[in-house]
């Protein structure tokens, strides 16, 4: 009832286990790279050298510069491997390898048709399972993949914003120049205030 593919091998909930160490096993390892190869651009600044130069320690480094450096890193990679996990989904949606498994019911009287389930109800699992009626029934397959491409576009779009806001710092120089915008027109009204005009 809960096999992988109806063979009686995996349990569902092993399978689901089994998919998600799999997947961690693939998006890690490039990801450690990825963070190791910038936090060493980081830990090049002049900023950092100064500190260590007047005798910053490692612990210091750590929790006052690449702590929060790390935090931000962290969040925006988090958004950029949710966008690729879902493309995984869908390839594997298409091979019929789904999240918890595929359970295959056998109908018919002469010969025995497979019919798969899925075990998590998910639009992976429902591409999987009319992946061979795609040309039959299109809309089975293309309104999950077209989901999909809703879901990853808006993932996207949100770790592009927040790269821009928390990486490349565009939001702090909207509020540096804000405050700078906000000075400005102080110091212009005061000056007007206190200027004798005739």
């Amino acid at each position: 009832m809960g096999d992988s593919v109806g063979g009686g091998i995996l349990p569902s909930n092993r399978y689901f286990f089994i998919q998600v160490i799999a997947i961690a096993a693939v998006t890690v390892p490039s990801l450690g790279i990825y963070l190791g190869e910038e936090m060493k651009l980081f830990m090049g600044n002049e900023f950092i050298k100064v500190s260590r130069s007047i005798g910053a320690g490692r612990f210091h480094l750590f929790k006052q510069h690449l702590l929060p450096q790390f935090r931000r890193h962290s969040i925006v990679l988090f958004a950029e491997q949710v966008s690729q996990t879902l493309v995984l989904l869908i390839q594997l949606g298409i091979l019929h390898m789904c999240l918890g498994g595929l359970k295959i019911a056998n109908f018919g009287i002469m010969e025995t048709i497979p019919v798969y389930f899925s075990e998590t109800n998910e639009w992976a699992a429902t591409i999987a399972m009319n992946i061979q009626q795609i040309f039959l029934r299109p809309l089975l397959v293309v309104v999950p993949l077209t989901l999909f491409a809703i879901l990853i576009l808006c993932v996207n779009s949100i770790s592009s914003t927040l790269r821009r806001s928390l990486i490349e710092g565009e939001g702090a120089k909207i509020k540096k120049k804000s405050k700078e915008q906000a000075f400005q027109e102080k110091v212009s009204v005061s000056s007007d205030l206190f200027t004798l005009k005739q």
